[in-house]
């Protein structure tokens, strides 16, 4: 059996964090659940803007990314006619189906949809 000193265990902790892969997550879902303040929850500080009012803020998609986790915010869901097909090619012709044969670090490994 291994004998480990302190020294010993940053070092392997420090090997598994080097070689653990960052996933990639998607948040979507309609425009004011929260989506951006799940954003701002998660890297424990103000990184994308949000509103309160229900209000559309984010426009696209932007990446936010730390050393564990990049995560894709997504302009929300809007029902009707143009709005709702807008949408539908950001989402899923503009941004998942290029990153559908992607290698693995630019792969969509999550989605998380939003609801109120």
């Amino acid at each position: 059996m291994k004998e480990y000193s302190p020294e010993n265990v940053d070092q392997e902790v420090g090997k598994m964090l080097q070689a653990q892969k960052v996933p990639n997550i998607l948040i979507c879902g309609q425009t004011g659940v929260g989506k951006s303040s799940i954003v701002n929850y998660l890297f424990n500080e103000t990184v994308a803007v949000s509103g309160d009012n229900g209000e559309p803020c984010t426009r696209g998609i932007t990446l936010f990314r730390n050393d564990t986790v990049n995560i894709y915010d997504s302009e929300g869901y809007e029902i009707g006619g143009e709005k709702q097909a807008h949408y539908e090619r950001l989402i899923f012709d503009d941004f998942l189906a290029k990153r559908k044969s992607a290698v693995d670090a630019e792969a969509v490994h999550l989605i998380w949809y939003a609801v109120s």
